[in-house]
């Protein structure tokens, strides 16, 4: 789901909130003389003030809250608790503003009290909507490679420019041809031919490869291109900013670079995880509490352990932890890379020196992970999915299908936890990941759940 369909979703509430509050004004102001039975209700009679007062209401009520800025991007939750006071005062106070000047008496009805409740839950509800349906989906701009360093590739770059800066952005060129036959306006921005594509995947992070070339004279390069992209997942755009082409065209050529979390499944996937996560994060808000002065109290350092993973369409979030290690941690890892344990370009130790005596237990028992509980309420992680991988290990892929992991949400848990963890070989672990992301469903994501409790208590693959 789009932005603009978020917003179209959230104006309705508020123009239904806009009518109900509307009418219980009018109501209000004529409580001792409302019509008693159907038959006086449908021949009472409506007064030129009160409907001046309904029309002046609605009207005002959707320029006040554009007022509000409150966008369809997921706001921070000071920026949410600073939403919700503005809102609720600026509505409550056109509405004061609207009863005094329509001379209406004190109703019977604290009509500013209920109506600045009423506005609370109404911008909080467009805030969680955003949470539930939006919240989950990935608000960077999309990176298109452009396929074509000719007039329609130039065309294309010319429009990505100038009319979808705010939703695409070009990571670059490819073609068939070197850099000495590409036109001096985009010489700068070629990053290769074909054939090197899966080299490109590795170091540029591309959501779509836009298909800029002549369809017939250019098949084989456009194959080679959809091959590789469909190994890597990346999608594939043809007919885009093509002569003729319509902004509904557009849109729909792009459709699937768009994060697909509109669909039901995934509403309902975001939905559990706001309510899961925070339910658990006020549950176990004591223990946490506990185990961050403990972890405080028995090493030097910081009680959380705070690292860049990558997330989401391998972009990349700051993802917590309990800090299981010594505060040096990172600066002692390349003294240690010669005694790596695990195969593939992760680093695993079974007696890492690096770990504190309190860390190796919140290891063994996965206590460590609970700060992540947070990532999953912000939308960058999910209660299930593929394991975040560090920016270290990634950077180390020599393969460019193992990129196709990060079209999955990363989770707390997943298969490659309920199925041994560090004792997975690395080969095995993707081809989990992989599993997860052909197969995934609601019931694939329960049943991980419900493996991940035995799972944890046998500490069976923790390191």
């Amino acid at each position: 789901m789009t932005p603009k369909h978020i917003q179209k979703i959230a104006s309705f509430m508020e123009a239904v909130v806009a009518f109900a509050t509307g009418l219980m004004l009018i109501v209000s102001e004529n409580l001792g003389r409302m019509p008693q039975g159907v038959h006086d209700f449908l021949f009472a009679r409506i007064t030129l003030s009160n409907t001046i007062l309904g029309i002046v209401f609605i009207t005002a009520w959707r320029p006040c809250f554009r007022r509000l800025d409150t966008g369809c991007e997921p706001p921070s939750l000071l920026a949410s608790f600073g939403l919700i006071v503005r809102g609720a005062t600026i509505i409550s106070l056109v509405l004061a503003f609207i009863m005094y000047v329509a001379q209406v008496r004190t109703p019977a009805i604290p009509l500013i009290p209920c109506f600045w409740v009423a506005s609370i839950v109404l911008v909080s509800g467009r805030i969680l909507l955003t949470q539930v349906l939006a919240g989950g989906m990935n608000w960077h701009r999309s990176n298109v490679l452009i396929l074509g360093t000719g007039p329609m590739a130039r065309k294309a770059w010319r429009e990505i420019r100038t009319k979808h800066h705010r939703t695409l952005t070009v990571a670059g060129f490819i073609d068939v041809h070197g850099p000495v036959e590409t036109h001096p306006e985009i010489v700068s921005n070629y990053l290769g031919h074909v054939d090197q594509l899966d080299s490109i995947f590795l170091k540029h992070v591309v959501d779509a490869v836009v298909i800029a070339i002549p369809v017939r004279s250019c098949y084989e390069a456009i194959h080679k291109t959809s091959v590789a992209c469909e190994r890597v997942g990346v999608d594939v755009v043809f007919n885009a900013f093509f002569p003729g082409q319509t902004e509904q065209d557009l849109s729909a050529s792009f459709s699937d670079v768009e994060d697909k979390s509109s669909a039901l499944p995934h509403v309902a996937k975001r939905l559990f995880d706001i309510v899961a996560a925070g339910s658990a994060l006020i549950l176990l808000s004591p223990l946490l509490l506990l185990i961050g002065l403990l972890v405080k109290a028995t090493s030097e350092g910081g009680a959380l352990f705070v690292q860049e993973r990558y997330g989401y369409r391998r972009r990349k979030f700051k993802m917590y932890k309990f800090r299981t290690m010594v505060s040096n941690a990172e600066h002692l890892l390349r003294a240690l890379e010669h005694e790596n344990e695990a195969n593939g370009p992760i680093f695993k130790m079974r007696n890492d020196p690096r770990i504190t005596p309190l860390g190796r237990f919140l290891r063994k028992t996965s206590i460590d992970e609970l700060p992540q509980l947070w990532n999953v309420l912000n939308g960058t992680m999910s209660l299930v999915g593929p394991r975040p991988m560090s920016v270290r290990d990634v950077s180390l892929f020599s393969e460019a299908y193992l990129m196709r992991r990060f079209r999955a949400r990363p989770g707390i848990t997943g298969l490659w936890q309920v199925s041994g963890r560090s004792d997975v070989k690395f080969e095995k672990w993707m081809e989990l990941d992989f599993h997860y992301i052909d197969r995934w469903s609601l019931g694939l994501d329960f049943t991980i759940l419900l493996r991940t409790i035995p799972a944890v208590f046998k500490g069976s693959g923790a390191m």
